[in-house]
């Protein structure tokens, strides 16, 4: 049995995150479409500009939907949980330890940002957690130790099991809200899967580089051509930069 652990310290069984909540179907369920504030529309991250660092972005906390934020671990602050008013706390890591914050609801979620991590088993039961807070008139932070790969996986899976978005366009919301998302290649099949067991197609494949030997999903290849162009570049002006050097030495010898 999968366990969770909550701020009171009690474990709770997978489907009854909130011991003694319940579960929804993953396959007729939905929830009414977020109405955006002005100030949640106009930018994704909560304190620096977009033009900041992708250090200092994983310092924000990234507000998605009025009633869900996404950061890392070092934003569990007082100062951060009672500015933005959050209510419930989904810890996604086994590292970070649970902080414990009068009033807030935590929960962890023991997952590694590893690629033999089975995540999905997750999925369902974090989104139907998710759901519930969002329908109490709560608010959720989702965090892992950067606010990249786990906490991004759980968040999109939401997207796609409740607000019936495709896995490529709850990614692209996403990486538009928190610009430095990426879950792991691994995470990424896996939520193509869900995507599939969701609305029977997909939106997302995975694709083999050979040039790299790894593979990715489809929405990363341009990405990835172009940072291999990069290096390319690099590599030849590094070259080029050894034959002139060379060059110059010959002459001086001679």
């Amino acid at each position: 049995m999968n366990c969770w652990t909550s701020s009171t310290g009690r474990d709770c069984s997978a489907g009854n995150l909130l011991c003694g909540g319940t579960t929804h179907s993953s396959t007729s369920s939905s929830a009414p479409q977020p109405s955006q504030s002005s100030s949640s529309s106009s930018s994704s991250a909560i304190t620096p500009s977009k033009a900041s660092s992708s250090s200092s972005r994983v310092s924000t906390m990234s507000r998605v939907l009025d009633y869900l934020y996404i950061s890392s671990a070092r934003c569990i602050t007082y100062a951060n949980i009672n500015k933005y008013k959050i209510t419930h706390i989904i810890n996604a890591t086994i590292e970070v330890p649970i902080i414990h914050l009068n009033g807030i609801k935590t929960i962890r979620i023991p997952v590694n940002d590893k690629i033999d991590e089975d995540i999905a088993r997750y999925f369902d039961d974090v989104s139907d957690f998710i759901y519930d807070v969002s329908n109490s008139g709560g608010r959720v932070l989702i965090h892992c130790m950067a606010g990249i790969s786990r906490s991004a996986a759980f968040l999109i899976a939401y997207l796609m099991k409740y607000l019936r978005m495709s896995l490529k366009d709850a990614y692209n919301l996403l990486h538009k809200k928190r610009p430095i998302v990426r879950p792991n290649g691994s995470f990424f099949r896996q939520l193509i899967d869900f995507e599939w067991r969701l609305f029977g197609k997909n939106s997302v494949k995975m694709i083999y580089l050979d040039h790299m030997n790894i593979e990715v999903p489809d929405l990363f290849v341009h990405e990835y051509k172009k940072m291999v162009l990069l290096e390319a570049i690099i590599a030849r002006t590094r070259h080029s930069h050894h034959r002139s050097y060379g060059s110059k030495a010959n002459l001086i010898d001679g």
